[in-house]
């Protein structure tokens, strides 16, 4: 009986083991369908696929990817954008974005609330204002039209946000 025991308890402790390392690595690995810098839910149409600290990175959109360098002192490297208009991979040195618009996949809800309950004023928002990444110009300026911003091509905008 004790040797039965013996062998329960350490199945047990086995089991046990492998949960906590599973779940180790599903913290240090990310969720796949999340954001590697700020934890939003990624978008088909405005995910970017980026370099950070060495490491390929996913990210919710190019505001959140290109403010890293901000935030972390980190620069990253862009090396794909998501054509909005088409759900593809587009290169980032042949991307035009609209910047601005009121279209932004990552900001959500309700400004929070201060403690008088009343909606206080956010200062910043890594994916604010939206930027919108689009292959051909024509795409773009017709979601200008129905949704504002501006155009800008995305060689410009990254090198403006690595200063």
């Amino acid at each position: 009986m004790n040797r039965k025991g013996n062998i329960a308890g350490l199945a047990i402790l086995f089991i046990i083991a492998a949960l906590a390392g599973y779940a180790g690595w599903r913290m240090r690995a990310g969720n796949a369908d999340s954001c590697q810098l700020c934890a939003r839910p990624l978008h088909a149409r405005s995910k970017v696929t980026g370099l950070l600290e060495g490491k390929r990175k996913t990210f919710c959109c190019p505001a959140c990817a290109l403010t890293a360098h901000r935030q972390l002192r980190e620069k990253v490297r862009i090396l794909q954008l998501t054509d909005y208009a088409t759900d593809t991979p587009l290169d980032p040195a042949a991307a035009f974005i609209v910047k601005g618009s009121n279209v932004n996949h990552c900001v959500h809800g309700h400004a929070p609330l201060d403690r008088d309950h009343q909606p206080s004023a956010m200062d910043f928002d890594r994916c604010s204002p939206s930027l919108i990444a689009f292959r051909n110009e024509r795409d773009a300026m017709e979601f200008i039209h129905n949704h504002g911003g501006r155009l800008e091509r995305f060689s410009d905008l990254a090198a403006s946000y690595q200063n």
